[in-house]
């Protein structure tokens, strides 16, 4: 990173710091972080393991988000129903059943500063096989989630945002509490 860009390892200096953890079983895991600054800059990090035959990998991406995607974000950020989560919302419940019954686990974590006060959210949603309940994540976080899984999508796409020999910071997340 340049030496104007590490003036943004700063948390206050976010827009958002946002993380998305997909786990379903048996097929993989998949994770992608983006820090994203008020000015449109951004950090994303993907990383997946698939079985264990296919292996895993992971890439990083550095740039500017579309105007489109940057009015997508702070339009959803500011939706009273995701300011309204609390800070540092409990996992659910945990399941009746072992881990690995589990056919799916959704993990969202983000920092938001707000005007007010700095928003730590740490979601867990569960699916489980058919028989079960599922716990799913909050649906006020829903649209952050589809933020990032299209926004991942555009920024892909854009080879020129890939970084070669960088090294992962975990979009600067604090460790989860």
């Amino acid at each position: 990173m340049s030496q104007q860009t590490s003036k943004r390892d700063e948390p206050g200096s976010f827009l958002v710091q946002l993380a998305y953890l997909k786990t379903e079983v048996p097929s993989g895991r998949s994770s992608t972080c983006i820090a994203v600054f008020p000015d449109g800059h951004f950090h994303l990090e993907k990383n997946w393991r698939l079985t264990v035959t296919v292996g895993s990998g992971s890439e990083m991406f550095e740039g500017s988000l579309s105007d489109e995607s940057l009015r997508s974000l702070t339009t959803i950020l500011a939706m009273d129903d995701l300011k309204k989560l609390k800070i540092n919302e409990p996992p659910p419940e945990a399941p009746p059943a072992p881990f690995e019954r589990h056919s799916e686990t959704e993990i969202v974590r983000a920092v938001i500063p707000r005007q007010e006060e700095t928003q730590n959210l740490s979601l867990v949603g569960f699916g489980f096989l058919p028989e079960q309940h599922p716990k799913p994540l909050p649906a006020a976080v829903n649209p952050l989630v589809q933020w990032i899984q299209k926004a991942t999508k555009q920024i892909e796409r854009q080879k020129t945002s890939i970084v070669k020999s960088g090294k992962p910071v975990d979009c600067w997340l604090p460790t989860t509490p």
